[in-house]
């Protein structure tokens, strides 16, 4: 900061003093060159005059150290850096070495020797006054010291001269006083201008200063704004306006010179939980950790910004593009991160990512990040901790999938979907026992609709309970009709997933619906997967209530996930169905049928029943009786049908001159 105006005129002289201080030391070098040669010099006019070279060498040690002490203690204070500090004491110590070496001179032509400097000797006497002239005239930004110098010299000479005697001696010295005078007058004068050009220079260092830390503060408010503008609070990386500029730039470049443009979109996979359990600081630590992590993987050459709560973007625009970002998104989602570590625990992060190049693919530059972001969606739709590349057909995919959204709502309210039903057959009898009800939906532009696709449009459209109550009434519905087909002891499953278990109480809901239509709750079957043996906390509390209520429980595609046995048990499941694709070709399959046939033992130890889906041959039949298979269901029976074509297909199937389903099931 500057200094208020009233300190200014002694801001000015502090630097006066720290000026006149450094100058006196940078000055020490020459001044011991100066002396050593001045002393040589002397020493070869003396010699041939004066023959006593004892008091020559005697001279010459006294003037060398104190020579040689004036050099050395400017060099210990520059080395403590006193002339900043302590201006007026350095220059009290070399105007006291000055001064002892000045005295060195002064004591050669009346002590060491008796010259005649107006006679024999006026040689030396020149060299002794030009050597104080100069002392004056050459330190002229430190007269103090320069005077302590030049002083005993000067005495010296005009001692010398008085001690001559007569007329000559007296113009001599009153010339020496002149002369004195006049140099003293000079050094006077050039100290002074010395001192103003100094004190012009503080000014003007001052002002320059001033602008400086104005200019400084400029700037710092201008990063300041921009880092507010264009920077993320949080991360400290870019934010999407100034990832947007970048984005607009990079395409409008690559458009005119061909150069690719790459963009990949990370997602942290469930953040949500990582944020619930250690609160948003604790969120805000783990996302400031991934994104310098991304940054530093990046490069400098790209540009990384975080776009959203726990998005990022990475802009490449250099090199070979492509491989750049594959290296990425390999190195950030294939390969396994290093922990973060949040208040003491230790959390390995899994990233999601999608990739878009551009110019490639028909992708405008309006639909770049648009792109991107249908990569990332895939990428967390094929099971996380995946990366994908912009495919063309995502783009038609999403369009598919938000149009089934948009119309799923009045497809349930107009009972447009509905349930069809797969009968399930006992392979010892050959009777019908049971049936599957399998949603289905035949939409008026993309034709059938498959389940899996329905059921995930509920859940996006908070339509599960809709959903599943209107299978369920369609369940309800077949169950009223089976007795009239002495079908009164068959059970009608119909499938939950599990996460429906968080969005309503679904126990509560099937309790509702078979009371409203007055069905015995034993004849209605709800499958589940391992997915919610495996999640206790949310499905249990519910699937012991089923249980309660009457419900049969059975556990669906049984084999390719990881059951707690344990909790099977205690859920007292009443059927294990094996999944399809252990199944199909079993009857060729020696490590299936091994698989098989251990499940079976495994259900006659618990005392469950054991269904095989997907049967479609005979041989399939016969190997799977062969195992002690109980019930089998598939296309060499049937395959799902609206309820009104069932009751057609079991009236066929129990008249065995009609047709050879009877050949099949025995209804």
């Amino acid at each position: 900061m500057i200094s208020a105006p009233s300190n200014h005129s002694q801001d000015v002289a502090q630097a006066v003093r720290h000026a006149q201080a450094n100058g006196t030391l940078a000055s020490s070098r020459t001044i011991l060159i100066v002396n050593l040669v001045t002393m040589l010099s002397a020493a070869e006019l003396i010699i041939p005059l004066h023959d006593d070279r004892g008091r020559l060498l005697a001279w010459m040690a006294v003037l060398s150290f104190f020579t040689a002490f004036r050099f050395l203690l400017a060099k210990a204070l520059i080395k403590k850096q006193l002339a900043s500090s302590r201006p007026e004491h350095v220059m009290k110590l070399m105007s006291l070495a000055a001064l002892l070496q000045g005295l060195s001179w002064s004591l050669l032509p009346n002590v060491f020797f008796h010259m005649e400097m107006l006679g024999n000797d006026a040689p030396v006497m020149l060299i002794l006054v030009g050597l104080a002239g100069a002392a004056m005239l050459r330190q002229s930004l430190c007269s103090q010291t320069a005077f302590s110098f030049a002083a005993p010299v000067l005495l010296a000479c005009g001692w010398n001269f008085l001690q001559h005697g007569g007329v000559v001696a007296i113009i001599s010295t009153l010339n020496l006083i002149l002369l004195a005078s006049f140099l003293l007058y000079l050094m006077a004068k050039a100290e002074q201008r010395t001192v103003e050009g100094e004190m012009a220079k503080f000014t003007r260092d001052r002002a320059t200063q001033s602008l400086i830390i104005a200019n400084e503060d400029i700037r710092q408010n201008n990063m300041r704004l921009e880092i507010l503008a264009n920077c993320d609070p949080v991360t400290g990386l870019f934010n999407r306006i100034y990832l947007n500029g970048k984005i607009s730039g990079a395409l409008a470049a690559a458009t005119v010179s061909g150069q690719k443009v790459a963009l990949l979109l990370f997602d942290v996979d469930r953040f949500k939980r990582i944020n619930d359990a250690f609160g948003h600081h604790g969120g805000d630590q783990f996302l400031t950790i991934i994104g310098q992590r991304l940054k530093t993987a990046a490069g400098s050459d790209a540009t990384t910004a975080r776009i959203s709560g726990d998005e990022f973007a990475v802009l490449i625009t250099t090199g070979d593009v492509y491989q750049k970002s594959v290296a990425l998104a390999q190195a950030m989602v294939e390969c396994d991160l290093p922990p973060v570590t949040i208040n003491g625990t230790s959390i390995v992060p899994n990233l999601s990512a999608g990739l878009v190049l551009f110019p490639s693919g028909g992708i405008t530059a309006d639909e770049i990040f648009s792109s991107a972001s249908l990569a990332l969606l895939h990428a967390k739709q094929t099971g996380r901790k995946q990366w994908r590349e912009f495919d063309p057909k995502f783009k038609q995919i999403t369009d598919r999938q938000r149009q089934i959204e948009q119309d799923l709502k009045d497809a349930i309210q107009n009972e447009v979907i509905t349930a069809w039903f797969q009968p399930q057959i006992d392979l010892k009898t050959g009777a019908v026992v049971s049936f599957e009800a399998l949603v289905r939906w035949l939409h008026p532009h993309f034709g059938f609709i498959s389940p899996p696709e329905i059921i995930n449009a509920a859940q996006a459209t908070n339509l599960s309970k809709a959903l599943t109550g209107l299978i369920a009434r369609n369940v309800c519905a077949l169950l009223q009709e089976l007795p009239s087909h002495d079908l009164a002891a068959a059970t009608v499953a119909l499938n939950i997933s599990p996460r429906e278990f968080a969005i309503y109480n679904v126990a509560e809901m099937l309790d509702d619906v078979t009371a409203t239509y007055g069905v015995s709750r034993h004849s209605v079957e709800v499958e589940i997967t391992e997915e919610a043996i495996l999640d206790p906390d949310i499905a249990g509390e519910q699937l012991r209530q089923m249980e309660t209520s009457g419900y049969r429980l059975a556990l669906d595609d049984f084999g390719i996930g990881y059951s707690s046995l344990a909790y099977l048990i205690s859920l007292n499941i009443g059927r294990l169905k094996i999944d399809r694709s252990i199944i199909t070709n079993i009857s060729a399959s020696s490590v299936n049928q091994a698989l098989v046939a251990a499940m079976v033992g495994f259900g006659r130890a618990l005392d469950v029943e054991i269904v095989v889906e997907g049967v479609e041959t005979s041989d399939d039949v016969r190997a799977l009786e062969a195992m002690g298979c109980d019930v089998a269901q598939g296309f060499y029976y049937a395959r799902p049908m609206p309820i009104d074509a069932l009751m057609t297909w079991l009236q066929r199937a129990s008249n065995p001159e009609q047709s050879d389903i009877s050949q099949r099931v025995s209804a």
